[in-house]
C-alpha cells in the first residue's frame, strides 16, 4: 500500500506566464549583441567598463580602494 492511496489527483492551477522585468528585457537584449563580440572586443569592452566603474581614464592599472 502506498502513502498516496486515497489521495486525490488535484489539478494545477493554469496561471498566466510571468511577464519578464524590464532588468531581464535589457540584459537579454544585450547578451544577444555582446555573444557576437570576438574576444578581443570583449575584453576591449570589460577595460571600458572598469575605467568608467573605477574612474581610471588614463589607461593606466590602479588599485581599486577596498571597503
Amino acid at each position: 500500500m502506498s502513502d498516496f492511496d486515497g489521495v486525490p489527483n488535484q489539478a494545477k492551477p493554469t496561471t498566466m506566464p510571468e511577464r519578464p522585468t524590464k532588468g531581464a528585457e535589457i540584459g537579454s537584449r544585450l547578451r544577444s549583441r555582446t555573444n557576437k563580440l570576438s574576444d578581443t572586443a570583449r575584453e576591449s569592452a570589460r577595460l571600458r567598463g572598469m575605467q568608467l566603474i573605477y574612474g581610471n581614464g588614463s589607461g593606466h592599472k590602479v588599485h581599486a580602494p577596498s571597503r
